[in-house]
């Protein structure tokens, strides 16, 4: 956008107020590359806080996602909302400033509402027929659903992603895409469809040497973890780093790639390399104050210190996560809490967060992690819940609000615009609902919910 109000300015100075939308995206395109002090980022902000005109919300956009650099989460979701003032439009907010606002609501854990936002940047994509515009979106919405751990859902829009990458040459979106779709289905214990995904789209040179290859790399990194080969995991994961700090970017909340090193050195034993790392990653999350990040890194600080101040740490991660929209973060907290518990012999008290994980593991479609904490739930002496595999009962909660919305009568779009779902992931969802619930369509579902 900044660029095109530069092109379209023909310098001769006719109108005042052009020329200061012009001066203001000059200001948008020095803050992205980081060309501002902190200093300059507060008076910019007062110059376009009004968020009165297109330039104004486009310039609060590139201070929302700057914030990681020299501000805190609070700063990047009060900036992101400023610039949605305006809504998601030509008047409003759009392309480029739409990625803007949409990172900084991921970085500040505002994941929920990164989601909508990227649902309703979809649709308008969608309907103006704007393909490249529709495959950001859907990378977007992808990577907001898996933050948010709803694991099923990413799949059908990264494989949309990379189909639409491959019909128009849009190689710039398959990093991205690849990320989300490896990260989702490793975490659903689904490493054979992971590793074919990857075997199938190797990265090129050029894209290799761009910024979101490093997302690509750090979610190689955590299937590599979640395949317990630490080594591979390692060299992803401080790869990740490197690309980063490249790009002048080194907040975990952007991307925690010292916690996923971490675990991979404790899997290798070297535990002095990771407790430095932990710490390093807890002291650099602090400033930026973002829940996920400080949750992730306190987390892997406690595995990594061990004993009772290492429990202690894990007690300050669930606490830091409780409120955190990033639930697979918290979810593993929540385990890692309960089994650091029964080991020190306190075994009723770890079976409260176990419990809690393991819903929340249940929740977001994380197989792995969910037979984990079944594993130490049965190490600490309670009796196993049957867990149901067909019926209502069988239904996970994203399924039964589905399934009630189209008892009601919704269609299938209308439950994807008040879910903030792709309508795809909404027919994949309740053809799993129909399967549990052995019905062939949706006018026997009323009858079978209200037998709940």
């Amino acid at each position: 956008w900044a660029r095109e109000e530069l092109a379209a300015y023909d310098g001769d100075g006719r109108a005042e107020g052009r020329e200061r939308e012009v001066r203001l995206a000059l200001m948008a395109l020095e803050a992205i590359r980081g060309e501002i002090s902190e200093a300059q980022a507060r008076e910019r902000r007062e110059a376009a806080e009004a968020a009165a005109t297109p330039a104004e919300r486009y310039l609060l956009a590139a201070l929302a996602y700057k914030a990681a650099d020299f501000g805190t989460a609070r700063d990047a979701a009060e900036l992101a909302e400023l610039a949605l003032a305006g809504g998601l439009s030509a008047e409003g907010i759009r392309g480029t400033g739409a990625i803007l606002v949409m990172s900084a609501l991921m970085n500040a854990d505002e994941v929920l509402r990164a989601a909508e936002v990227s649902r309703g940047a979809l649709d308008l994509a969608r309907d103006a027929g704007d393909v490249s515009g529709t495959a950001l979106a859907l990378t977007m919405h992808a990577d907001a659903a898996c933050r948010a751990g709803r694991l099923a859902d990413p799949e059908s829009e990264s494989r949309e992603a990379l189909d639409m990458a491959d019909q128009h040459t849009l190689a710039w979106a398959e990093p991205v895409a690849i990320a989300t779709l490896i990260e989702s289905l490793g975490e659903q214990g689904r490493g054979d469809d992971a590793e074919a995904v990857l075997a199938a789209r190797e990265l090129s040179e050029w894209q290799q040497d761009t910024a979101r290859a490093a997302l690509y790399l750090h979610a190689r990194g955590r299937l590599r973890l979640a395949q317990r080969r630490p080594a591979e995991a390692l060299e992803d994961f401080r790869h990740s780093g490197e690309v980063m700090k490249r790009y002048g970017v080194d907040n975990p909340a952007v991307q925690g790639w010292r916690s996923g090193a971490a675990e991979a050195l404790l899997l290798m034993g070297d535990v002095d390399q990771a407790r430095a790392l932990a710490t390093e990653e807890l002291e650099l999350a602090q400033p930026f104050a973002a829940r996920h990040a400080i949750g992730a890194a306190l987390r892997v600080a406690g595995l990594a210190e061990g004993g009772e101040a290492g429990t202690a740490l894990l007690r300050q991660a669930v606490e830091v996560l409780g409120d955190s929209q990033s639930l697979l973060v918290r979810a593993r907290s929540l385990v890692d809490l309960g089994a650091a518990l029964r080991r020190s012999g306190e075994r009723a008290e770890s079976r409260d967060p176990l419990r809690e994980g393991l819903d929340l593991a249940h929740h977001c479609g994380a197989k792995q992690l969910a037979e984990q904490a079944e594993q130490e739930l049965a190490a600490s002496g309670a009796r196993p819940r049957r867990r149901a595999i067909s019926g209502v009962e069988a239904l996970t909660p994203s399924q039964v609000r589905i399934a009630a919305m189209a008892a009601e009568g919704q269609a299938n779009r209308e439950i994807a615009q008040a879910l903030f779902l792709s309508v795809r992931t909404v027919e994949n969802q309740l053809r799993q609902v129909y399967l549990k619930l052995d019905i062939p369509s949706r006018r026997e579902l009323a009858g079978v919910l209200s037998e709940r």
